[in-house]
């Protein structure tokens, strides 16, 4: 029997998800001999057997891979046969070309579920428990390749019953890297005065003040969590003082998919999603008003499930106590800044707030905030993009080329670093205004390139000349690429989806500035190879203030009412409650005179000037407070729409608001208003959408489009505006594993310094 001998490289998420203990187990099976091992560069794998045996083995590494590991570049190539005795994990080895790439980290699996909740197991309510798996990855790791050495695992030593397991190749945690246990690893501890409690003693005091009515700070997976009882008033009314977040949603936690059941409507890929590996929060409609203090004014809630044994073993100790309501859950940081991440940060910033904090000693290398998105007709859409997805990579249409840096834009802010066709969109960073968090960028910047192991030779950023993002790309020494914020957002669906024929996009959302120098937000764009135009806006309407106008969104109405005739603006006054008559007026002037009134295209702006006439509210506390609660009140489609005019303007459609504008102020007063105007609001604008794009393919012929932009985490918009344009016969592609709002920007900046992508007015 003829014997050879196959040199693979795997290439991939293969590091971090227990790839080698899945080699050596197929290679025993196969009676394959040789060896895997990780370098920096992937994974390694030297097998020698007979032909029908290496064939068998193959094919094997390629159908019953890990769940978790993404395969890239799989190269084979024969070399000569060794004299071999075994098949062996050998020790893992640093290239000069890192080509790996780390896992995100992975939410409780349910054998470490079941096992720590066993009082008879050695790591009963252990809140390290971890196995191949699940457990940290992203927030321990240094460098590649991933091994415990390169972790922040690495000061604690296995014990003799660890590191049998470790080594034992049928065992679940064999190599996995944070393997540890109430032994030799990791250990949860808290102040109480001036005594310190470890272990079941600090968990426990964190119990007892939940139950009394405490906050606890939480050092957690990726940073601090914020923690109460979800249904004790005076302690959410205090995180809300705290964080200056006086109706903004805050997130629910639950330790298992009945209790969440009883809170929300969960669908079947709601439960998929809650219950995967990245166990994200998502945004699900409440059964009740028991909870309306955490989302006040919504009718959704954002809600996970316990996903670290530290949530976990707190949950079940609160459990064994009589103690069975959820968790309010939230980031320990204060507003906009970065979530803490070392016990001195949390002391420093959560100070005054919490009754007690759960230390352990586990650092944090890589900070991470909680993923959020929402389920629509059975696919899971992103809104912030963070633990259990980063660092995943996203495949562009693009072949190879220099590695590109892009800054991304100022708020929801992300950074872009890509590697040959891969791109690595960042973790959510935040509010570039705070200069936390412009630390937070850079301190990310370079622990990527340390990862990925590249050199930008191209940096892109948002063509806004005073974004904090674009101030700070600037200051690189690096070829600099200015990318329209509209433009990158659409070319972000492109590069998700990996389109390379000609499309059309649109991007809605609140702010960005324009080729024009006005403030864009509802553009309709053409993508032809390596030329981009301008088809269709919003007519701009002046926004008063400025940036006040987004917060005093009364303001967008007052300056839309401006615009009809005079009999119209006594009957939109009367919306303006508690708004004194005399600030109106001062408006009104600006607005006339054109004092700090600059011109809008915003569809984020023209929402909440809807929010406004509606009577809904008239000042905004949070980004977005009005549409959402706009979006909320929708309960069917109208069949009495009102209606935008769409007018020739210049080569290009100009939607015309003021029409619709009309129809709202003519809404007789009942008690279904808001929901009435809600609905033929919701119904119009989608309407308009689906009549602008079919107007625009009579003369170019592209049905290919791509929608963007933070209004589109409207789901309600999202969904008849896909259904309309479907029925048009259009192909339809939004952002899904990337936010659509300013967190795909970054990728969409990468997509067009690579192709080169020109953009005219």
């Amino acid at each position: 029997m003829a014997i050879i001998r196959k040199k693979i490289i795997i290439n991939g998420v293969v590091q971090g998800i227990g790839f080698r203990p899945f080699v050596y187990k197929i290679a025993l099976k196969n009676k394959v001999l040789g060896f895997v091992k990780n370098t920096s560069q992937g994974v390694i794998i030297e097998a020698q057997g007979s032909k029908s045996h290496i064939q068998s083995f193959i094919s094997d590494l390629k159908l019953l891979k890990p769940s978790q590991s993404v395969i890239e570049s799989f190269k084979i190539s024969g070399i000569k046969i060794k004299k071999e005795k075994e098949f062996n994990i050998i020790k893992s080895e640093k290239t000069s070309k890192a080509r790996g790439i780390i896992p995100p980290d992975l939410a409780l699996c349910s054998d470490c579920r079941k096992e720590m909740r066993n009082p008879k197991d050695k790591r009963h309510l252990y809140p390290f428990i971890n196995c191949t798996n699940c457990g940290p990855r992203f927030t321990i790791v240094k460098d590649i390749p991933y091994d415990r050495p390169q972790t922040t695992m690495k000061k604690f030593k296995m014990c003799r019953i660890c590191e049998k397991e470790y080594k034992n190749p049928v065992d679940r945690r064999f190599h996995a890297q944070p393997n540890a246990c109430p032994d030799c690893g990791p250990t949860v501890f808290s102040i109480a005065g001036h005594k310190k409690l470890e272990g079941f003693e600090a968990l426990n005091a964190a119990a007892d003040a939940i139950i009394s009515g405490g906050i606890c700070a939480l050092q957690s997976l990726g940073g601090f969590h914020i923690a109460c009882s979800a249904l004790n008033k005076k302690a959410v009314s205090k995180i809300r003082k705290y964080k200056q977040r006086p109706s903004k949603p805050f997130a629910l936690m639950v330790s298992n998919i009945k209790e969440a059941k009883k809170i929300c409507f969960i669908g079947k890929k709601e439960e998929e999603i809650l219950l995967s590996p990245s166990s994200p929060v998502i945004m699900l409609k409440k059964r009740n008003s028991n909870y309306n203090c955490i989302s006040p004014g919504l009718s959704t809630l954002g809600l996970m499930i316990s996903y670290t044994p530290l949530h976990e073993a707190l949950f079940q100790i609160l459990r064994s106590k009589g103690f069975h309501n959820p968790l309010l859950m939230t980031s320990g940081n204060k507003r906009d800044e970065p979530i803490a991440k070392t016990i001195l940060h949390a002391k420093d910033k959560l100070k005054g707030l919490i009754n007690l904090a759960l230390f352990n000693d586990r650092d944090i290398h890589n900070r991470i905030d909680d993923s959020v998105g929402f389920v629509m007709e059975d696919v899971f859409y992103l809104i912030r993009r963070a633990r259990g997805y980063v660092p995943s990579s996203i495949k562009m249409p693009v072949e190879g080329g220099v590695s590109v840096l892009a800054f991304g834009a100022d708020l929801k802010n992300t950074f872009c670093l890509s590697r040959g066709s891969r791109a690595f969109v960042s973790q959510h960073i935040g509010d570039l205004s705070e200069i936390e968090n412009q630390d937070f960028q850079t301190e990310t910047i370079s622990k990527f390139k340390k990862l990925l192991s590249v050199k930008p030779r191209l940096i892109a950023c948002d063509a806004h000349p005073n974004y904090h993002s674009s101030i700070l790309a600037k200051k690189t020494s690096v070829k600099l690429v200015k990318v329209q914020h509209h433009l990158a957002h659409v070319l972000s669906v492109a590069a998700e989806h990996q389109i390379k024929k000609p499309f059309m996009g649109l991007a809605l959302d609140g702010t960005g500035y324009g080729l024009d120098g006005n403030i864009w937000g509802s553009e309709f764009i053409s993508v032809k190879g390596g030329k981009a135009e301008r088809l269709a806006h919003l007519n701009y309407f002046g926004l008063p203030g400025g940036d006040a106008a987004q917060e005093e969104i009364w303001r967008c109405s007052l300056s839309l009412i401006k615009m009809l005739d005079k009999k119209f603006l006594l009957k939109g006054r009367k919306v303006f409650k508690g708004i004194k008559k005399e600030k109106i007026k001062i408006v009104e002037k600006m607005i006339e005179a054109e004092i700090n009134t600059p011109l809008t295209s915003s569809m984020g702006r023209l929402f909440d000037a809807v929010a406004s006439l509606a009577q809904i509210r008239q000042f905004s506390e949070y980004e977005a407070q009005g549409p959402m609660e706009l979006e909320s009140l929708f309960k069917r489609k109208s069949l009495k729409p009102y209606k935008f005019a769409l007018l020739k303007g210049q080569n290009k459609i100009i939607i015309d608001p003021l029409p619709v504008i009309t129809g709202i102020l003519k809404e007789p007063d009942s008690p279904m208003k808001a929901q009435i105007i809600s609905e033929k609001f919701h119904t119009a604008l989608s309407l308009m959408v689906k009549d602008v794009f079919v107007s625009l393919r009579k003369e170019n012929k592209i049905r290919i489009i791509c929608l963007s932009g933070g209004v589109f985490q409207n789901k309600i918009l999202l969904s008849l505006t896909k259904e309309l344009l479907e029925k048009e016969n259009f192909e339809v592609f939004t952002n899904v594993r990337i936010p659509a709002n300013d967190a795909c920007v970054s990728l969409g900046q990468t997509y067009a310094a690579l192709k080169k992508i020109e953009f005219t007015l």
